[in-house]
């Protein structure tokens, strides 16, 4: 397999000193659907065999508290009267429910006047959808889809379990949930992008080149491509922040600046030698004028 440290011609900012991101799937999972309205769509979509349209009545939730800023790996959104709560992970983790239900109840508490809870009618709320894309490397079965109940969490079982939290868990990896994926085309290069990252990984690449050499392979393959084409120093690098951002735009914009001045140079010279041409030409055309 063909791999080099950068495979790409843009120049990073000189002591960025960025590190590989080693969260790169919750990092570009998020940065797909939790960004744009049309990815979340089409995935919303392909989940509930579907077919809305309109991105304007999706409305992206996003919450502040301490606890659930660690969980950036997630897109939470209101559509269609349901409350849409969609998770990555890449290693199997069985408090998903718990933790779904946490989440789902500070949401509610955000999206919901407390007190309209006094009084004596019922009050609708959003139906709650919770789902988890999974894409890690621990032996689990091979359905595709699993759910996962809090119930198993409790201490006491009861026969009726009467209260019941299910996280639903998507396989994602290749050879999984065919039919989701096909539905669903962002999503698939998504898992595509990552099957690549492991791919070279396996072959001794550094975390770093792995991704890199990764989203070459994609934009040559129109794999995500439209996305990586504008995003893949933020998918590549854990500490590429607005200040990286900037920083990269100020080489690049400086080396315009420099081409620009090297033009306009060599335009200002191209003037100066035709209107030196003119000159000699006139002078010709007035020697010539006295000699006849």
């Amino acid at each position: 397999m063909n791999s080099k440290s950068n495979p790409f011609e843009e120049k990073l900012p000189q002591n960025s000193e960025l590190k590989a991101n080693r969260n790169y799937k919750d990092g570009l999972f998020r940065f797909l659907f939790a960004k744009n309205p049309q990815y979340a769509l089409d995935l919303y979509n392909s989940l509930n065999n579907s077919d809305y349209r309109n991105t304007d009545d999706l409305e992206f939730i996003e919450l502040e508290d301490a606890f659930f800023i660690r969980m950036r790996n997630d897109v939470a959104f209101m559509f269609d009267k349901t409350l849409n709560l969609y998770e990555h992970q890449s290693t199997f983790n069985p408090n998903m429910p718990l933790r779904g239900l946490l989440y789902f109840a500070d949401l509610y508490r955000n999206t919901i006047d407390i007190d309209l809870m006094y009084r004596s009618s019922l009050i609708k709320i959003p139906t709650p959808k919770y789902i988890v894309f999974y894409n890690g490397n621990d032996k689990l079965p091979d359905d595709d889809i699993q759910y996962l109940c809090l119930s198993d969490a409790f201490e006491i079982k009861e026969k009726d379990n009467r209260f019941e939290w299910t996280a639903t868990m998507i396989n994602i990896n290749t050879g999984h949930s065919k039919e989701l994926l096909s539905k669903c085309k962002v999503l698939s290069d998504y898992s595509m992008f990552v099957a690549k990252v492991h791919e070279y990984l396996s072959c001794k690449e550094s975390l770093e080149n792995a991704i890199l050499n990764a989203i070459s392979y994609c934009l040559e393959n129109s794999i995500l491509s439209d996305f990586l084409k504008r995003y893949k120093w933020e998918v590549a690098y854990l500490e590429w922040t607005d200040a990286q951002q900037a920083a990269f735009e100020r080489v690049r914009q400086q080396e315009v600046d420099e081409e620009r001045e090297r033009a306009d140079k060599a335009e200002a010279e191209r003037d100066a030698a035709l209107a030196r041409v003119k000159e000699l030409e006139a002078e010709l055309k007035a020697i010539k004028s006295i000699n006849s």
